[in-house]
């Protein structure tokens, strides 16, 4: 496999019936139903394409996730509502209108979990866990945890300070783009304890 579009393994998306939803990712300028890439162990990102038809409710349903290694993690960016959604989590479902812009998704791949990333936790009976991704950001900062209970999100900077506040359930997404380019801590504490872990905004 390659990033291009390569016709002896990828394959064009044909369209039919106009009023028909159409889902394809791109290889430069092919939209494709089935796209290979190389197999190397770093981040990949591709476009996808999602032509509606007629406005409506939609689904995206996730078939083999599991024949990935469990470290990587797959997501989804849907552009128009600024979220990203791990698909080993289950389906995506969104909202469509027949105007909207095609290139509304991106997917990433091999994104690690942080279990490099040294941290800190407090000792207690449940442990929480929590996962943020990509890591270095841009500003787009996925993070998810184990935890059930609401549970506070802390980012300082090298002084200490603190640069965002918020409260977050199991997952969300914040925009960090107007921090400064730098190495800040992420602090999520609640009732399953308190953890920290290093950020690299770029």
């Amino acid at each position: 496999g390659s990033e291009q579009y390569d016709e002896r393994e990828d394959a064009m998306k044909l369209f039919g019936d106009p009023e028909r939803h159409s889902l394809f990712t791109k290889a430069e300028k092919f939209q494709a139903t089935r796209n290979i890439l190389p197999k190397e162990d770093k981040p990949a990102t591709v476009p996808m394409g999602f032509y509606p038809g007629v406005s409506g409710d939609y689904t995206m349903t996730f078939d083999g996730v599991n024949s990935f290694p469990e470290e990587n993690v797959i997501l989804v960016e849907d552009k128009f509502l600024g979220k990203w959604h791990n698909v080993r989590n289950g389906n995506y479902t969104f909202k469509s209108d027949a105007e909207d812009n095609l290139d509304r998704f991106v997917l990433h791949f091999n994104y690690k979990k942080l279990s490099s990333v040294k941290e800190t936790q407090s000792v207690l009976p449940e442990r929480m866990k929590f996962d943020m991704y990509p890591n270095p950001t841009t500003g787009i900062l996925f993070l998810e945890t184990n935890a059930k209970d609401e549970v506070k999100i802390e980012i300082t900077d090298i002084n200490g300070r603190v640069v965002f506040a918020s409260e977050m359930t199991e997952q969300t997404t914040i925009d960090i783009a107007n921090l400064a380019s730098s190495v800040y801590q992420v602090k999520l504490s609640g009732a399953g304890g308190t953890v920290v872990k290093k950020l690299v905004k770029e």
